[in-house]
């Protein structure tokens, strides 16, 4: 069952987690009447430190929508997506800001529902967790599109990572790739502590 139940088009959509911290869960529907839902924001009035956990799906699964929905976290937003079917022919953004955490869950990433072009700003954090997965890793279908100084990219699992060709590849302790992100814009100085990357500074 649908917590939010979208039977229009909207631009923009705001939801405090606050909201939802009884059992940490939003599910979000595009129903069949709706052309699309544009931009989902999550903010976190309250600071909790729980993750919300996040599913956004379309109702019918053959729905076609006129534009994708873009999600946005803000004012330390913590989010574990579960599941994210509400996209059009374009990739939809995910930008993460003001300290804000978003997770892409060993779930969201076995379903397939990406491509993404993702923004890391604010001192915020990625985490990307395919623990347990059998996707292929060897190309990559998520795009980092910026990352600012301070913020950090989480890939569980990971103890190296290389940057060639604009393609930043994460691999454990065995040699396998655990984390694969189309990146050529990165010439900044980073660091590798344990499995947690972090943007230092541009030159």
């Amino acid at each position: 069952m649908a917590d939010i139940y979208i039977d229009d088009s909207i631009d923009q959509l705001t939801v405090d987690q606050a909201d939802y911290e009884v059992d940490g869960t939003l599910n979000v529907q595009v129903g069949v009447r709706s052309l699309y839902l544009g931009d989902l924001i999550i903010t976190n009035s309250s600071d909790s430190p729980d993750a919300l956990k996040l599913t956004v799906l379309k109702e019918d699964p053959e729905l076609h929508l006129i534009q994708p929905t873009n999600l946005f976290l803000d004012d330390g937003a913590n989010v574990k997506l579960v599941a994210y079917d509400a996209s059009a022919d374009m990739e939809p953004y995910l930008r993460i800001d003001n300290g804000s955490t978003l997770e892409l869950t060993s779930e969201l990433l076995s379903s397939g529902q990406v491509p993404f072009y993702i923004r890391v700003l604010g001192s915020s954090k990625l985490i990307y967790d395919s623990t347990g997965t059998n996707i292929d890793q060897s190309s990559s279908v998520i795009h980092l599109d910026v990352m600012e100084p301070g913020s950090q990219l989480q890939v569980i699992g990971a103890d190296s990572y290389s940057h060639v060709d604009g393609v930043l590849i994460f691999k454990n302790s065995d040699g396998e790739i655990v984390g694969n992100f189309d990146a050529p814009w990165i010439n900044d100085p980073m660091e590798l502590e344990g499995d947690m990357l972090t943007i230092t500074c541009y030159l």
